[in-house]
Formats: C-alpha cells, structure tokens, sequence
C-alpha cells in the first residue's frame, strides 16, 4: 500500500481508527474521516508519531455536499483516490420491532446505507478516472443473519450487503473490487453504556469465548484491500469467531 490515497470513514473510533492506523502502517496516506474534530485530530497525531502520514477531514455521511467537499480536498491534494472503506454507521436502538420508533429506523437507513451509497458513488467516480480501486464497506454479521431487538440495524446491514454486491457486479471489469467484512460483536462504543456486561454476555455466546478487537477487524480489511486479494470482489470476509458458523 505504499504511496496508495486511503479515505476512511467513521475513523475516529473502533473499526475505523483501528483500520487507518493499519493502512498507515503499511504505508498509505490516510484521510481519517468522521464527525468529531478532536477526536480525528488526535488519531492524525497518533498516526503521525508513529511514522505514518495522516490528514483529518470533517464529514458527516449523511451530507452529500460534506461528502462532496471531502472529495475536492482529496483530489486537489493529490489527485487521486486508491482505497476508501465506508465504515461510518450507528446502531441507534435495541428494542423489537412494535417498540421501535420510525425516525430511528429512518436515520439509521440514513447513515448505514444512504450515507455509504452516497460515499460509494464518488469513490467509484474518482476510481474510474484512476483506473481503478479498492472499497471496504463495514457490514455486520446481523446483516448476515437475523438478531432479536436489531431490526433497523439488520435492514440497513442486509441493505449494505445488496448493495455492494451489485457495485461489485458493476464495476468488477474496470478494475474496482468492491467486498464487505461482516464482523461478530467487537469491543468498540457501539456496544453502549454498559460495555463491560456486554462482552461477557457476548462471549458466552461465542464459540471462541470472547469478542472481537478492531484491531483484528482492520487486519481483514486490510487484506481485503491488498493485492493479495486481487481475485476478490463481490464477498463478504465474515470475522465472528465462530458465531455465524
């Protein structure tokens, strides 16, 4: 990944900051996307002291004209987009489905699959002009199977994974690869307030006896990124420890 331009979203935290400091590593240059300023700025700083090259942007995915703006900085900076992973997205509720509440269920399609439409649609346009890419979208694996209490999040997540499959389709012969990674319960703020009671009751669940790292989930995103992957478009790297099996 050496010179590649990398954008990420939802990079100020969990997946997403673990996933820009792994492409950094590795030698790309990493525009770290989010809403929160401070927190992006201290991830640029990170990044930085350990050798890697960083620049934070502001965008909220539910934006167009935010997403737009990225754009024009990155292509004026350096002209080009490599790699971009969508991984900005929220889990608003966890209630069933007749103690849901409409508007939740509306902003989470908003941010989960509108949000990442609207990010796709000029990472495609600025890779077709490159020649080609790479795009990461953070599905789960509630959009792989159902989950009690989850129905906006796994309706938006089986949206994601359509979607992006038949990107994948559109695109697979002008040398974009578009793949998901579909990662089990991992130890990021998603989980909420009482975080601590949420790992143990979701590692009982698991065959492995314990959750995810970010840093594990951004080691697969990675890889699907890689041109060790160069024959991959169109899947889903499931990473769950076991629990979908």
């Amino acid at each position: 990944m050496n010179r590649k331009i990398a954008l990420v979203t939802g990079a100020t935290s969990g997946i997403g900051k673990a996933t820009v400091a792994e492409l950094a590593r590795r030698g790309a240059k990493v525009y770290v996307g989010g809403r929160r300023e401070e927190a992006g700025q201290q991830v640029v700083r990170d990044i930085r002291a350990a050798g890697g090259i960083a620049v934070f942007t502001r965008v909220d995915v539910t934006s167009e004209e935010q997403i737009h703006q990225v754009f024009r900085t990155i292509v004026n900076e350096d002209g080009r987009l490599d790699i971009a992973v969508n991984n900005a997205g929220v889990l608003l509720e966890h209630t069933p489905l007749w103690g849901s509440d409409k508007d939740v269920f509306l902003n989470t399609l908003q941010t989960n699959v509108v949000g990442v439409y609207l990010c796709m649609k000029y990472e495609i346009d600025q890779m077709l002009k490159n020649g080609g890419g790479n795009i990461v979208n953070v599905s789960s694996i509630v959009g792989l199977r159902g989950f009690a209490a989850s129905g906006a999040y796994a309706a938006s997540k089986y949206a994601l994974e359509g979607l992006s499959k038949s990107a994948a389709l559109d695109y697979a012969s002008q040398g974009i690869r578009i793949n998901t990674v579909a990662p089990g319960p991992t130890s990021t703020d998603i989980l909420g307030e009482e975080r601590e009671l949420a790992i143990r009751r979701l590692s009982e669940m698991s065959p492995s006896k314990r959750i995810g790292t970010p840093e594990e989930i951004a080691k697969g995103i990675a890889w699907l990124l890689s041109d060790e992957a160069a024959y991959v478009t169109g899947a889903t790297l499931v990473m769950d420890g076991g629990m979908s099996a």
